[in-house]
């Protein structure tokens, strides 16, 4: 995906379409890229947070003992109360199908 690809997809993502493009470029090119299989698990709840996701591809589901809370497809993004508040993960998330993610964290 290149990161033209990258930054249409998360022109919905409502605190990074504002953002000037010098941002939006360096944010595409500077954060990590997660990879994630299907049923691989990204966090689990009650794990120290300091990151938030933006998704650019696949689906994640964000689950609390084995039930289903919510999905989140491509343009969507998670964990960013955790990431502000630096307080343990409230639920669980994993991968339903292959994805790829962004990773912010504190510093970027």
């Amino acid at each position: 995906m290149s990161p033209e690809e990258k930054i249409k997809l998360l022109q919905n993502v409502e605190f990074f379409s504002p953002l000037d493009e010098t941002i939006q470029r360096r944010i595409i090119s500077e954060c990590k890229e997660v990879s994630l299989k299907p049923d691989e698990i990204l966090f689990k709840e009650g794990e120290a947070a300091n990151s938030m996701y933006l998704i650019l591809s696949g689906l994640m589901a964000v689950f609390n003992e084995n039930k289903t809370l919510a999905l989140r497809t491509p343009g969507k993004y998670f964990g960013e109360m955790a990431l502000l508040e630096s307080k343990p993960r409230t639920a669980s998330v994993k991968a339903v199908e292959p994805s790829l993610l962004i990773e912010l964290n504190k510093e970027e």
